[in-house]
This record gives C-alpha cells, sequence and structure tokens, in this order.
C-alpha cells in the first residue's frame, strides 16, 4: 500500500482537484426583494408517490399553496443529485463522457441563462453544493459566492469520518447498519474564512433560520434564488411539525416529507406576511424520485397566481424549468430556452 500511495502520488495529476477560491455560502439566504422574486426550492429525493400519500392523511399541508399548479406526471432527467442538480442548474446533460468538473464548467459556459438574468436586474444565489457551480459562474455572476475555500475545522472530527467512511466501506454488509453514514457529515467539519458560513442542506438547519431571523425584504433589485435542502433524503431527523426527532423515531421519508411542506408552508406564510407574495415566481421540486424512479414533486406558482391548488397531468420534467422561468419573466423568445411547462397540454 506504501508503493502503491507513493506511485499515486508522483502520477496523480492534482491540478484536476484544486479547490477554487470561491464558496456557496448562506448570504442572504432569508432575503427577498421588494421587486420581483423567483424561488426554486430543490427537496432532495422528494418523489410524488411520497407527496400523494401525505396528502391523503395530511390534506393540510397544500393549503398554503396559494395559486399553485401540482404537476402529476414530471419526470426529472438523472435519478441520483450529481447528475440531476448540475442540469437543474444549467440544463445541460451530461453524457458520460468526460469528467465530471470538465462537464460542470462546460455547463455553465454552454448556458447564457444566468447572464440573461443579471441583464434583467436579477440577482442570483445559489444555495447548493458547491461542486454543482463552475468556479468562473461563482466568481463572476453569484451573489452568495465568497471568497476563499473552506477549511478542517476538526481534524479529530475528520479522522472519525474517514474511519467510519472507511468502516462502512469494507465491513461485511451484514454489519454495514452499526457504521452506516451520510456523506454531508463531512460538511459539518467544514469552517469557513469570513462571517459568510457555507450553505448547509440540513432542513433543520434552514428552519430554524427561517423561524428565528424571518424573511426580511432587503433589497430593491429583482431576486432569483436556488435553494437545495435534504428534503426527504436519509438520514431521517425530524417530526412532522419540523422539530429535531429522537433517534430511531422518524418514519422512512414520511415525517421528513411531512416537516418539509411545512417548512415552505412557513416559507409562503412569510412571503404572504411581507406583501411580496404575488410578486414571486415559486418552483417546489426534488432532484430526482426514489430509488431508480425519476418522479420528483413539481409545483408551480407563477406571478399573481391565486386559488386553491390545482392539478395537472401535462407530461413536464426539469428540461422545461429554464423555459418556465423565462416566459414567466417574457425572457424566453423564439422558445430560445425551450418549451415551458405554460405551452404543454394536459393529456
Amino acid at each position: 500500500q506504501v508503493i502503491t500511495l507513493g506511485t499515486l502520488a508522483i502520477t496523480t495529476d492534482f491540478s484536476k482537484y484544486e479547490h477554487g477560491d470561491y464558496y456557496l455560502s448562506s448570504k442572504d439566504l432569508y432575503s427577498v426583494s421588494s421587486e420581483k422574486n423567483v424561488i426554486i426550492f430543490v427537496l432532495d429525493t422528494f418523489a410524488q408517490e411520497f407527496l400523494e400519500s401525505i396528502v391523503v392523511d395530511h390534506p393540510d399541508v397544500m393549503d398554503p399553496l396559494d395559486g399553485f399548479t401540482y404537476y402529476t406526471n414530471a419526470t426529472c432527467a438523472y435519478p441520483t443529485t450529481a447528475g440531476s442538480m448540475p442540469f437543474i442548474l444549467t440544463g445541460q446533460y451530461y453524457k458520460n463522457d468526460q469528467l465530471y468538473k470538465e462537464h460542470i464548467n462546460e455547463a455553465y459556459q454552454n448556458t447564457d441563462f444566468y447572464e440573461q438574468l443579471n441583464k434583467a436586474g436579477y440577482d442570483i444565489s445559489l444555495y447548493t453544493g458547491g461542486a454543482f457551480v463552475s468556479e468562473s459562474t461563482k466568481g463572476t455572476l453569484i451573489k452568495n459566492a465568497a471568497n476563499g475555500s473552506p477549511v478542517v475545522s476538526s481534524y479529530v472530527g475528520l479522522e472519525k469520518a474517514m474511519l467510519q467512511f472507511a468502516a462502512f466501506r469494507y465491513f461485511p454488509h451484514i454489519a454495514k447498519q452499526w457504521v452506516w453514514l451520510y456523506t454531508g457529515m463531512f460538511d459539518e467539519i467544514k469552517e469557513t474564512p469570513d462571517a459568510s458560513p457555507i450553505h448547509s442542506e440540513d432542513n433543520l438547519k434552514f428552519y430554524s433560520g427561517l423561524k428565528e431571523e424571518g424573511l426580511q425584504v432587503t433589497s430593491d433589485r429583482k431576486s432569483y434564488s436556488l435553494i437545495h435542502l435534504l428534503g426527504t433524503h436519509g438520514p431521517f431527523l425530524m417530526n412532522e411539525d419540523a422539530t429535531a426527532a429522537e433517534e430511531g423515531t422518524a418514519t422512512y421519508w414520511k415525517t421528513e416529507g411531512i416537516a418539509c411542506m411545512r417548512i415552505i408552508g412557513e416559507y409562503v406564510r412569510q412571503l404572504k406576511e411581507l406583501g411580496v407574495y404575488d410578486d414571486t415566481m415559486l418552483v417546489i421540486t426534488a432532484d430526482h424520485g426514489v430509488g431508480f424512479r425519476s418522479f420528483p414533486i413539481f409545483l408551480v406558482k407563477d406571478f399573481n397566481s391565486k386559488g386553491e391548488v390545482r392539478e395537472s397531468d401535462a407530461p413536464v420534467s426539469h428540461a422545461n424549468l429554464f423555459a418556465s422561468v423565462m416566459d414567466a419573466l417574457g425572457l424566453n423568445t423564439d422558445q430560445k430556452y425551450g418549451i415551458s411547462i405554460y405551452d404543454i397540454p394536459e393529456l
């Protein structure tokens, strides 16, 4: 192993793995504009079948969603976060024909979506994993990109995480249940060089900040925000009321899913309280469904849309997301960004 390690140290091109000079912080996570807002929630792994099951017993979770359309025939591009998030962010497919990082860089080069939003007067914030956003875009267009690279906050914590990671890799399958891990544990041992912490996808942290800080109108410039949260992805840590669950009491996806809808409901309530709900376009979706089934939730509220939640079986997908946003903003001239959900007839 020492010989192999030495050989790899000599032959590996470490430039391919260098960190950039920016990270995605939580700056202005709870800020909205007094003008127009486009807000996209990506709730990891939240499948349509989860929401349909939840609504049977808890129909009230849909009550706050005034003006929404629930698209019940929606699909995503990939069944995993690594494939789906870059697609949601760029509209560019990854065909596994190049290094992942090269694809990320090219994907942002091949779309002018963010440039056009910026020209239209929108501040752009992407609250997601830094690996899904190219360094060039972070440095030029993203409001919550901060200078510097996250560093290790606890080397003891890092050693524990690495040992657990190795144990999960090498333990017999029957024993893996005792060393199960979520790779998000590595995010918990990162710290940042300035006052803006790195964005966390933790549902509870987001909800805690939403309740304690509350949404605030802080900008006269229009705002575009994508907020990626853990959603119904394990580990399951929430009760139905979005409080921390005792270990082993949260049920597979269901309590987590109900809690996520409560969180969205609180966000919507605060938008209404601030008087900016009518001037906000909201999208609630997931990066993918459960397992290898590609059926994420997909709910959309256009500007000034009102009324009870209606259902549509129009065959839509994440491929229609950019077009739908630009259509709502009057920027999808000649369907430059594709076909919007508004132009797809129901079956």
